[in-house]
């Protein structure tokens, strides 16, 4: 068998996905690591083959970043998201974007300028984040979401789309923001008052149904591991359709299809 950097960009060429585009991968990273794949592997391998776009990775810290514990520093303060998003931000990232709960590591040609804003606005997926600077100022079909071994429920874009159609149901503005202390990658520290996300009941799972029936789910699969991707434009284009029938387009009791 050829080892899984081969075949997952074997896969990319397969999909017509360019070197210069934009991919921001969620991971688990255990189904692969007991096949004896290398994480290092992965990442490299992803790095060259977007060599002249970007890569990205969530690296989520709320767990860790509290109102109790609230000071976030973009250097020393640890993503709990996979241990591909660790050693990624380690590693091979060389920005991180400001965000006590929410922040992105990223390398390539645009990071800087897509995570430099995220700490100017207070909720977590807003316009000013890397989320918001991808999808005003980049190619939305130059740009890829894959998700190893996760579901739809791992895919933090879907959050930006509930903020920008919906954000008086999926923003809790009634509660007093949180305050927060964030330290930059220059050791620089920014003062951060925080709108947290509401609690209301998500269901991101009928969101992959609706890519996958419209034939906008592409799948990769090495040995019991699974990579699923679609281009932001058509993540746009689903979760557009099911805002304009309903702002509670995410929760469990709409269908995006219907």
């Amino acid at each position: 068998m050829a080892d899984f950097t081969e075949q997952f960009t074997a896969f990319l060429n397969k999909e017509g996905v360019p070197q210069a585009a934009t991919f921001m991968l969620h991971s688990s990273f255990k189904g692969l690591a007991r096949t004896g794949v290398k994480a290092e592997s992965i990442l490299q391998g992803m790095c060259d083959y977007f060599t002249d776009g970007n890569v990205l990775f969530p690296t989520m810290t709320w767990k860790t970043v509290t109102p109790s514990q609230p000071i976030f520093n973009a250097n020393s303060t640890s993503s709990h998201t996979g241990y591909l998003t660790e050693l990624f931000r380690t590693q091979y990232a060389t920005e991180r974007s400001l965000h006590p709960t929410h922040s992105v590591a990223g390398r390539g040609k645009s990071v800087e300028k897509l995570l430099c804003t995220h700490h100017l606005a207070p909720s977590p997926c807003s316009m000013q984040s890397p989320y918001g600077k991808i999808f005003t100022e980049l190619d939305h079909h130059q740009c890829y979401i894959g998700l190893l071994d996760v579901g739809l429920e791992s895919c933090t874009y879907i959050h930006f789309f509930e903020e920008f159609f919906a954000p008086n149901v999926y923003l809790d503005q009634s509660a007093a923001p949180i305050q927060y202390q964030l330290i930059d990658l220059d050791g620089v520290s920014h003062p951060y008052m925080a709108i947290k996300q509401s609690n209301i009941s998500r269901n991101f799972h009928q969101i992959g149904d609706e890519l996958l029936q419209r034939q906008q789910l592409k799948s990769f699969s090495y040995a019991n591991s699974r990579i699923l991707l679609f281009t932001l434009q058509d993540l746009f284009s689903v979760l557009e359709d099911g805002f304009a029938h309903s702002q509670y387009a995410t929760s469990p009791s709409y269908l995006v299809g219907q």
